[in-house]
């Protein structure tokens, strides 16, 4: 990632594509995570008595 803002820098119209993947990689992962233990909490919310 470091490499990345240097490259950009020095060449200001390249350099930021693995900054960006990373970004976005990132809130993928977010949201998956998000949509699982949303899912996992339902599954247990269903499994307690009330």
């Amino acid at each position: 990632m470091g490499r990345s803002v240097i490259v950009h820098k020095v060449a200001p119209q390249r350099g930021l594509a693995p900054v960006w993947a990373l970004i976005g990689l990132t809130a993928l992962s977010l949201i998956l995570v998000s949509v699982k233990a949303s899912m996992i909490i339902s599954t247990i919310a269903k499994a307690l008595p009330m």
